[in-house]
């Protein structure tokens, strides 16, 4: 059995608009992770592109009870901003 090598995270660092809340994110280089758009109305009115890492890699350093959930539709997607200045996170 062939094992890969294990795959070197990058460690990103980020912030809502009005600096409420901030985060950290631990993914693979940008330049080698998949990046993918969705077609929710949401995300097609804003043209977000999104990196989907996982749960665990993701860490909001300040502010995480400043964020607010929207969910629509089925409820599957869940939409995070900032409350103060509605940015998405």
């Amino acid at each position: 059995m062939v094992t890969s090598p294990p795959i070197e995270l990058t460690t990103y660092h980020g912030n809502c608009h009005c600096g409420a809340v901030h985060f950290i994110v631990r993914i693979p280089e940008l330049s080698a992770h998949e990046v993918g758009s969705c077609n929710c109305s949401i995300c097609t009115r804003n043209g977000y592109l999104m990196v989907y890492p996982s749960p665990e890699n993701v860490e909001f350093t300040i502010g995480k009870e400043n964020l607010a959930e929207y969910r629509f539709g089925s409820g599957a997607s869940v939409h995070r901003f900032c409350k103060t200045c509605g940015s998405s996170v």
